[in-house]
């Protein structure tokens, strides 16, 4: 590695509610933006994708390609998109990835968007086979917790117990059919503490509400935490590691939601006719489905404790607001406000004595 060579400045895109926030859209837009280098942006160097293949990734098309108007990335950072942006891609260290399925992604992206990019994946990222889904199965966790069963959790309990197939293995030794040309072709195994400097963005899963130490919401999360320090730790980027400040983009919904089943409290919980007809249709009628296991989200109010709670704990730079047209229906299918398009009202919000308690709050531990 070269030692002059430093980590600049590391941006992080994480969930401020319990997944689904519209994080892949803004993960997109960030790295345009970053890149637009006529207007003086200094673009990302590296982007790193943490966490596993549970959560899904959608990023609008512009327009329809090989049929699609949306793309769904379950391995690749999101950012790739259809920008293609100059800048090499990592799996973290703490990620977690199923060779078959990112097969199916690689295959998926180079048909989609006409070109593939080089992953690399750090050696230490967690192989997830059919025995960690099968475990998750056996325990019934979908019943206990809600979980979308996708072996992540018995993957990286595997890796406590140190029994768990690294990708340095894999790599090394493959399995099984998953050993396909593809994965040997577009990816490569490299250390994200031995080659990443300069500006980064990290692009993390889920969100803060599912975190198993920090949300207070056990055992109904997921099988990680995703504050800062913990995300930092899955992409293999110490805190000391940086030059300037770290910046955090936390993505919050006007109505947030969990996943179907028994996957924990959400205050306020409505049913989609009801918001369907509240949002002017904005809103689908028949629900919005889960990226991974496909089945109904359930959706609540917004609610301000969690949100208290989230900027305690995650010290966010920046909120990214995203279903603003469920609040505000004229600005469906809406990219930004232009000069022909007036902004939205400012919307009746209840609480705002909490809302003026928590400005006052935001430098106190």
């Amino acid at each position: 590695m070269d030692k002059t060579k430093k980590i600049e400045q590391v941006t992080i895109i994480t969930g401020g509610q319990y997944g689904s926030e519209g994080k892949g859209e803004i993960a997109a837009t960030v790295g345009l933006e970053a890149n637009d280098r006529l207007s003086g942006h200094k673009g990302f160097d590296h982007v790193i994708r943490t966490g596993g293949p549970n959560a899904g990734h959608t990023v609008t098309l512009p327009g329809k390609v090989e049929g699609k108007t949306s793309i769904v990335f379950r391995h690749l950072p999101a950012s790739f998109s259809t920008y293609m942006m100059p800048c090499a891609y990592w799996l973290g260290p703490g990620a977690l990835v199923e060779p078959g399925l990112l097969v199916e992604e690689l295959e998926m992206v180079g048909k989609v968007l006409g070109s593939v990019p080089i992953i690399n994946i750090d050696p230490e990222a967690v192989v997830v086979g059919e025995e960690h889904k099968a475990a998750e199965e056996t325990a019934d966790l979908n019943a206990r917790t809600g979980s979308t069963r996708e072996g992540i959790g018995a993957a990286r309990a595997d890796h406590i117990w140190r029994q768990a197939e690294t990708w340095r293995d894999w790599f090394e030794h493959g399995f099984g059919d998953d050993r396909d040309d593809v994965i040997f072709n577009h990816t490569r195994l490299a250390s994200v503490a031995e080659n990443v400097h300069g500006r980064v963005l990290i692009e993390a899963t889920q969100g803060y509400g599912l975190s198993l130490s920090y949300s207070g919401l056990y055992p109904q999360t997921t099988s990680a935490d995703l504050v800062p320090t913990a995300i930092l730790a899955a992409a293999g980027i110490g805190h000391t590691q940086f030059e300037s400040p770290l910046h955090t983009i936390a993505v919050c919904r006007t109505y947030p939601i969990r996943v179907a089943g028994n996957s924990g409290p959400l205050p306020g919980e409505v049913d989609w006719v009801t918001l369907n007809r509240r949002s002017g249709g904005a809103a689908p009628f028949e629900g919005e489905k889960t990226t991974v296991t496909g089945k109904t989200r359930r959706i609540g109010e917004w609610d301000w404790v969690m949100f208290q709670r989230m900027v305690r704990d995650v010290r966010p730079s920046e909120i990214a607001l995203t279903f603003l047209d469920y609040l505000f229906p004229s600005l469906q299918g809406k990219q930004g406000w232009g000069s022909t398009t007036p902004s939205p009202p400012i919307p009746p919000i209840r609480r705002r004595r909490s809302w003026r308690r928590l400005r006052g709050r935001r430098g106190a531990r």
